[in-house]
C-alpha cells in the first residue's frame, strides 16, 4: 500500500490502494477540490487506474502538489492469496454492490447453484482472474478470441481444486467442463451458450459485463466476499445434515422400504436422477458379501462424462477376483426403456461374458428379459427382490438397507442440499 499525503499537515490526503506486480490499479481519496487530470475523477468516486508509481509521483509533482511517499512492500498477488483474503473476511460492504446494481443478479447466481454450479463456478473464476490481471477483459475467457489467458485452465489449476479442498466446492470440476461455457464466444449479451436455467444466463452474462467495465478492487472483493460467505455457510448445513444420519432400531420390512423408495420416486426436480443410482449401489454393496462374496462393487463414479465417452459398462459394475466384469446394472430415470437404451447397453456388454446384465428404470413397466440375458425391470422391483433373498442371510437387512442409503445420500456430492434434505426427510420420517 502506498500513502501520498501532503506535507505540513494538510488536511488533504492522497491514498493509494491495491498494489499489484508493482502497478497501482485503485485510487481512493479525499480530496475534495483536488483532481489529476487522468488520474481522478470528482470526489467521492472510486477510480480505476493502472499507472506505476513514478508516472503517479510526476504527474503530482507537475501540479505543483508536494508529497511524501512511504515505502511500499511490493508483494506478488495469486489466485489463492485472493480467494484466502476473501475467505478470512468477516464481514463488507453489501451496499456497494446494490449501487452498481448487480446485487440480485449474484443473489440469483448463489441460490440456483444447486441447480446449475456453473454460472457460479465461472463468476467466482472472473471476479479472481480479474484481481490477479486488473488488465484483462475476462469476458474474452479463450486465448483464441483475443484473452489474456485460459480462465478455464486458471478456474482448473488454482480456484475450482483450492475451493473443492476447502470443502466449498462439491467437486473439483471446472465451469468450463459444462458445454454450455465452451464456445469460443466473449461472455457478452449475444454469448449463445445454452446457459441453463435461463436466469443464470442473464445474472452471469450482467455481472461479467460489471466486473470488467465499471467494478473496483473494492466492488470485486466485496462479490468475491459475499460469494465465499455463501460457500461456507453452504458447507455448514451440508455438515449439520450429515449429522442428522440416525441409527434405527427399528425392525424395518420390506413394506416399510418400498413404501419409502415410491415416496422419494415421487419427488421432482432438476438433479435428482442421481437418487436411483445411489440407492441400487447402496443395496448392491451391502449385499455383495452375502450373495456375492467374490465379487467387487466398483465405487459410485462421480460423471464428469458421458458412458459413451469411457470404458464403462454401466452405472453400477462388479468384477470378479481377475477383474473381469461380471454385473452391469444401466438405471434410468422416469424414462420407459425401449430398444435404443437395449441396443446401446448391448455394444458396451454383448462380448464380455458379463453373467449379470440389468436395465433398470424408476418409470413403470413390466419385467421382462431383452436379448442377450439382460433383465428389465423397475428399480423398487430391483430392491425388493435382492432385499428379499438377502433376509436368509440377514434378517435385518431392510433396517440396515436404509440406514445405509441415508449415509450415502447425505454424502454424495453431486446431489445438491436442497434434494438431500428432501429425500433426507422421508429417510428420517421412518427412521425415527
Amino acid at each position: 500500500m502506498l500513502f501520498l499525503s501532503s506535507i505540513k499537515g494538510s488536511i488533504k490526503t492522497l491514498e493509494i490502494r491495491g498494489v499489484m506486480h508493482g502497478y497501482i490499479n485503485k485510487i481512493v481519496y479525499c480530496l475534495d477540490t483536488l483532481q489529476i487530470k487522468g488520474l481522478i475523477k470528482p470526489p467521492n468516486k472510486f477510480v480505476s487506474v493502472v499507472k506505476c508509481k513514478s508516472e503517479i509521483l510526476e504527474k503530482c509533482k507537475k501540479l505543483g502538489i508536494k508529497l511524501r511517499s512511504e515505502n511500499i512492500k511490493m508483494t506478488s498477488v495469486t489466485y489463492e492469496s485472493v480467494l484466502n483474503e476473501a475467505l478470512e473476511a468477516s464481514s463488507c460492504d453489501i451496499n456497494i454492490l446494490e449501487v452498481m446494481f448487480i446485487k440480485d443478479e449474484l443473489n440469483t447466481l448463489m441460490l440456483l447453484s444447486d441447480k446449475s454450479w456453473a454460472p457460479l463456478k465461472a463468476t467466482i473464476a472472473s471476479i479472481v482472474a480479474k484481481l490477479v490481471h486488473p488488465d484483462w477483459d475476462t469476458r474474452k475467457h479463450q486465448t483464441q478470441i483475443g484473452g489474456n489467458f485460459s480462465l478455464r485452465s486458471i478456474d482448473n489449476s488454482h480456484i475450482s481444486r483450492t475451493l473443492f479442498q476447502k470443502g466449498l466446492y462439491d467437486t473439483a470440476t471446472s465451469f468450463a467442463l459444462t458445454r454450455s461455457f465452451e464456445k469460443a464466444e466473449p461472455f457478452d449479451k449475444s454469448y449463445t451458450g445454452k446457459i441453463t436455467p435461463v436466469a443464470c444466463k442473464d445474472a452471469f452474462l450482467k455481472v461479467v459485463e460489471v466486473i470488467n467495465t465499471i467494478a473496483t478492487t473494492e466492488v470485486l472483493k466485496a462479490m468475491l466476499i459475499v460469494v465465499m460467505q455463501f460457500l461456507k455457510e453452504r458447507k455448514t448445513k451440508h455438515i449439520e445434515l450429515k449429522e442428522t444420519v440416525l441409527k434405527s432400531s427399528k425392525d424395518l420390512t420390506l413394506e416399510d422400504v418400498s413404501d419409502t423408495l415410491q415416496k422419494i420416486n415421487k419427488l421432482s426436480g432438476r438433479g435428482l436422477s442421481v437418487v436411483p443410482v445411489i440407492i441400487v449401489h447402496t443395496l448392491v454393496t451391502i449385499i455383495q458379501p452375502y450373495l456375492w462374496p467374490s465379487m467387487t462393487v466398483k465405487p459410485l463414479k462421480e460423471h464428469t462424462a458421458p458412458d459413451g465417452h469411457t470404458e464403462s459398462y454401466g452405472d453400477i459394475e462388479g468384477f470378479n477376483t481377475l477383474y473381469k466384469p461380471v454385473m452391469a446394472i444401466e438405471i434410468k430415470d422416469k424414462i420407459k426403456v425401449d430398444d435404443t437404451i437395449i441396443t446401446t447397453f448391448n455394444k458396451k456388454t454383448v462380448n464380455l461374458d458379463i453373467p449379470l446384465k440389468y436395465i433398470l428404470t424408476t418409470a413403470n413397466i413390466s419385467k421382462y428379459n431383452s436379448k442377450n440375458n439382460v433383465s428389465v425391470q423397475t428399480v423398487l422391483d430391483f430392491i425388493i427382490t435382492y432385499l428379499q433373498l438377502t433376509l436368509y442371510h440377514n434378517p435385518s437387512i431392510c433396517t440396515f438397507f436404509v440406514s445405509e442409503l441415508q449415509k450415502c445420500l447425505l454424502a454424495h456430492t453431486n446431489l445438491s442440499l436442497s434434494n438431500k434434505e428432501a429425500v433426507n426427510t422421508i429417510l428420517i420420517s421412518l427412521l425415527a
